[in-house]
């Protein structure tokens, strides 16, 4: 995860929105945040961790109000908005948050709204993200983890190794995703479906049971004989049923001939009728062909002549009505015709109506514009007024400003005399800060001291009171080695004295195992005249020498303890004497700038002990140059109100009385005019109407005028469109009167022809013909049905004459046929029984021989099956509680102490390394190795301070790397908040040259500190700044 920007605005301290643009900041490699306590600094890193996982390190979600308390006090409303890249395609991902307070209770501050999204190059915009825990799945981090290995928050850099270990264990399975190597679940199921295997493949063992070979030797024995009967059953069979198919043939013969007689009988009967059928359909196919064509003509020029007979009448009824309609419209065209030739004097008259109305409109603008122009005069003079007030009073503002001016305080240095006297408070207040944290720390150092002294005092006392009676307590130190090598001689002695007592505890024992006249098995010896006999305890010596050894070795430790102790002490009273004298130059220095400040003071009118006369004249400065800003500003608006008044009369109210003069005489013109255009009505007889009413006779004489137009026009048209219908059935008229008479001769020729061919016919009458072809009669199936008929005659009597001539001189018996059939029926049932039984026996060989076969597989397959379930079992074993994750877990970890010792080695100038071991089964925690004392290990919980801190960064830069390669992300981002406080000169070098080290990495490292000496070593760094006012104030170097 790479941030690229980051706004800010209503957290913590931020009041203002602060937009950080991170590109700035990476392209270095490594950069800082600095700025004072209560800045700002650390709010960067958890309005980050925030917008990713809602979660904040310094209030719980419930039971602090969190939302209420991360709200600014003077903000309303608060925004974060943080954009990233991260995965391996670098997408850019962009997380939000967003509440307000209650407008009506300032405590209530709403849930804050979280939102995710992720940039889409294809839309080119934001695409939202819309899964739970978005920047888990994205960062593959869980927020515990994060803030461990990513962004560390102030006070959580050393959490890593200082965690239990259940819980950095779950921390690493975590980072590492080592839940896929629990594998002891998978290992259960395998072994539950490999004896369920088991089960399935004994029940069918059982099934085929352990007699398959005897049954399948006799099953093969039955099913032989079984087919030697069927083979001699099978030829008698075959036999007997040639002989019933000749019986069969025969028979067949002498049935067909009495069929065929029968049915050559029945045909002969139903010829007459046949025959009558044919001459019907002949004579009906006759009338079809002949008269059928002439009837269908002569009925079509009938219908022909009653339509056109009908049409006829009613054009001649159409004509009639349209020659009345012309003669009625003519008649009422006469009539209007003297008011269509007047047409236009009433035309003039309208125009002219129109004239008179339009001079009425004329005057009434006419007077409107004088009352205008009258209103305009007494406008303009009252502008012109105005005009000369304002002059007036920017005139007076001018005069008091002069005034002002003449007498005006020098602000600039009365300014500089104030901040002289900033500076001197300042310096004052940082001496009595110094005083206070000088006496601070030697009251610390003392306290130091006496527990120094107190643990030396307890632990002498506590190994020989009489012993440290002897020494002062100054002489502690130099006395520790030589008490700590007397302890160790002394139980190196008593080691000697516990061999001394085992081997007379182990003669003892063979001498009272010795008998006379058996070898000695030490010497060999048959013969023992002077056996051990000794009456000592010597299992009691033995444990009383091992206490003693005991005490003297926890002596030794406690001096070991003490050791560590005293020099965890005399560690802080070195910080402590190092800090008294950066006070001590800071003291001198803030000397030197106290004498530098005074030797300043140059303001003769001003003393430099009176500060309030300095503030009071600063207020008087500030006082009059308010009333100078605000004369200057009042004759600036004076200035703009004159000319907008001057402006308004010029382009305004002038330009419009000009307009208004010049309308008058415009309409005065145009009334003249429109006066001098009427000839025929008089203008006196219009003077007393309204122009409503001369509007209203206007109008009416148009309409009239109009009406006129429109009739003449219409009657005129309508009479030549009836004249038109008129000729057009004129012709249609004609033309049906001579189709008509063409009927009447066509109908005459067709009744001619019906009567000549009813002379050439048997039929003598039309009413006889016209029965013949009502006739329900097809043809083609008659025909057809007549066809068949003859034909099947003819064939009955060719197989009549056949089967006689097939027949002569055979003989048929139908008992011994059927005799025959019941001998073969019997024969067939047989054979088909030995063939069930047959195929029985065959299956049942079939299903021994499968069953053999099946019971050597399952044999095969139970042996693999044991062996795997031993396999599982061994499985089962190594993976039972997450031994193989633990295992995987380790070799990670020990990856993580080789990478982080490759720094801490380095930082430490060789003199420790880090190691992992195992603490209990499965657990495994940190030690360090201490190559200046014969390389030995001890406890990481001994370390310094500095040292812990070295070995936190290096795992942690260790962890980043392992994070990155699991990521496949194209930089490897780490930021630190604070840690850098508890290092030397010497150390922070050392940390500050890794970190430096890291930019070859492709790593990007980011530093959260107050520390003046890492500032200066870093190039590219946010400055906050904390503004009674604004609040927080992001600024880039």
């Amino acid at each position: 995860m790479i941030p690229v920007k980051l706004t800010i605005k209503g957290l913590y301290s931020y009041k203002e929105a602060q937009e950080i643009d991170f590109t700035q900041l990476t392209e270095a490699s490594i950069f800082g945040i600095f700025g004072s306590v209560g800045s700002g600094k650390s709010s960067i890193l958890e309005a980050i961790t925030f917008a990713l996982y809602g979660d904040t390190e310094r209030m719980n979600k419930s039971g602090d109000d969190r939302n209420y308390n991360m709200m600014n006090l003077r903000s309303d409303e608060l925004y974060i908005d943080f954009i990233c890249s991260a995965g391996k395609d670098d997408n850019k991902y962009r997380f939000t948050v967003k509440g307000r307070r209650n407008s009506k209770n300032f405590n209530d501050v709403k849930t804050l709204e979280r939102k995710s999204y992720q940039w889409m190059p294809e839309l080119n915009d934001w695409s939202p993200i819309l899964v739970d825990d978005a920047a888990e799945k994205i960062i593959g981090l869980t927020y515990e983890n994060f803030k461990r290995t990513i962004i560390i928050p102030q006070g959580r850099f050393q959490e890593f190794i200082e965690l239990p270990l259940s819980k950095r264990t779950q921390m690493m399975n975590d980072i590492f995703q080592l839940e896929k190597y629990d594998l002891a679940p998978k290992a259960k199921i395998l072994k539950e479906i490999n004896e369920k295997q088991l089960e399935n493949l004994a029940g069918k063992l059982s099934q085929i049971g352990q007699n398959a070979a005897e049954e399948l030797e006799i099953a093969e024995s039955s099913l032989k004989n079984t087919q030697t009967l069927i083979q001699l059953n099978n030829t008698d069979l075959l036999s007997k049923s040639d002989d019933e198919k000749k019986f069969e043939e025969i028979g067949k013969l002498f049935e067909s001939l009495q069929l065929t007689q029968n049915q050559a009988d029945e045909l002969k009967k139903q010829t007459p009728d046949f025959d009558r059928k044919a001459e019907r359909l002949k004579q009906f196919q006759y009338s079809q062909f002949v008269f059928r064509p002439l009837f269908d003509e002569k009925q079509r020029k009938l219908a022909d002549l009653q339509r056109d007979s009908e049409s006829l009448r009613l054009k001649i009824s159409q004509e009639n009505q349209i020659r009345i309609s012309i003669e009625e419209k003519t008649l009422n065209l006469e009539k209007i015709t003297p008011q269509f030739e007047n047409r236009d004097a009433i035309k003039q008259e309208v125009e002219e109506l129109d004239k008179i109305l339009k001079i009425k409109e004329c005057q009434q603008i006419h007077t409107d514009a004088e009352n205008n122009l009258k209103r305009g005069r007494v406008a303009e003079d009252q502008q012109k007024e105005k005009i000369a007030q304002l002059k007036n009073l920017k005139k007076e503002s001018e005069q008091r400003l002069n005034h002002l001016k003449a007498s005006q305080i020098d602000l600039e240095r009365v300014s500089e005399v104030s901040n002289w006297f900033v500076i001197k408070n300042n310096l004052l207040k940082d001496k009595e800060a110094l005083m206070k944290d000088a006496n601070s720390i030697v009251a610390e150092i003392e306290k130091l001291k006496k527990e120094k002294e107190l643990i030396y005092t307890n632990t002498f006392t506590e190994l020989n009171p009489e012993v440290t009676e002897q020494f002062s307590s100054t002489e502690y130190p130099e006395k520790i080695p030589e008490i700590r090598q007397g302890l160790l001689s002394k139980a190196e002695l008593l080691d000697k004295e516990i061999v001394h007592f085992s081997t007379q505890q182990a003669l003892q024992r063979y001498a009272e195992t010795l008998q006379p006249g058996e070898p000695c098995p030490l010497c060999g010896a048959a013969h023992h005249p002077h056996v051990l006999n000794a009456s000592e305890d010597f299992e009691s010596a033995i444990l009383q020498i091992q206490n003693q050894q005991k005490v003297y070795r926890n002596q030794v430790e406690a001096l070991d303890k003490m050791k560590n102790f005293i020099l965890e002490i005399e560690a802080k009273i070195a910080l402590f004497e190092s800090r008294k004298i950066e006070i001590k130059a800071k003291w001198a220095e803030n000397n030197r700038l106290i004498t530098l400040n005074e030797v300043k003071f140059s303001w003769n009118e001003f003393s430099r002990e009176d500060n309030e006369s300095v503030k009071k004249a600063f207020e008087d400065a500030k006082k009059q140059g308010l009333t100078i800003k605000e004369l200057d500003s009042d004759i600036s608006q004076k200035n703009i109100e004159i000319e907008n008044a001057q402006k308004h009369l010029d382009e305004k109210i002038t330009p419009a009385l000009l307009k208004l003069n010049n309308d008058i005489i415009a309409k005065i013109t145009e009334i003249e005019f429109y006066k001098s255009q009427v000839k025929i009505l008089s203008l006196t007889d219009f003077e007393g109407k309204d122009k409503k009413s001369i509007l209203e006779e206007s109008q009416k004489q148009q309409a009239f005028y109009n009406q006129i137009i429109h009739e003449f026009e219409q009657l005129t048209k309508q009479i030549l469109e009836h004249r038109d219908k008129q000729n057009v059935l004129f012709g249609e008229i004609s033309s049906l009167q001579k189709n008509l008479k063409q009927h009447d001769i066509t109908l005459a020729e067709i009744l001619h022809k019906i009567e000549e061919q009813l002379l050439n016919s048997s039929v003598q009458t039309e009413s006889e013909i016209l029965q013949i072809l009502e006739w329900n009669i097809n043809p083609e199936a008659e025909q057809a049905m007549i066809d068949d008929f003859r034909k099947t005659l003819h064939t009955a009597l060719s197989r009549l004459k056949e089967l006689e001539e097939n027949t002569k001189g055979l003989r048929y018996d139908a008992e011994i046929h059927e005799k025959l059939r019941v001998d073969i029926e019997s024969l067939g049932q047989k054979l088909n029984d030995l063939r069930k039984e047959e195929g029985s026996l065959n299956a049942q060989a079939e299903k021994l021989r499968k069953d053999l076969s099946e019971q050597a597989q399952l044999l095969k397959e139970r042996e693999k099956l044991d062996i795997r379930g031993k396999d599982i079992d061994t499985l089962s074993k190594l993976f039972k509680s997450s031994g193989f994750v633990s295992y995987v877990s380790s070799m990670h970890l020990q990856n993580l102490c080789n990478q982080a010792n490759v720094r801490f080695h380095k930082m430490t100038r060789h003199q420790l390394q880090l190691e992992i071991y195992e603490s209990s089964p499965s657990q495994y925690d940190f030690l360090v190795r201490d190559l200046l004392n014969e390389g030995k290990t001890r406890g990481i919980k001994t370390l310094s301070g500095g040292q812990k801190f070295q070995v936190a960064l290096s795992l942690a830069l260790a962890l980043a790397d392992n994070i990155h390669m699991q990521t496949h992300s194209k930089h490897n981002f780490f930021f630190l908040d604070e840690g850098f406080g508890s290092l030397d000169k010497e150390s922070l070098y050392e940390v500050f040259e890794t970190l430096k080290s890291l930019r070859k990495e492709n790593r990007i490292v980011g530093v959260i500190s107050h520390v003046e000496d890492l500032q200066q070593e870093i190039d590219r760094f946010l400055r906050i700044r904390n503004d009674e006012e604004r609040g927080s104030i992001v600024e880039m170097n």
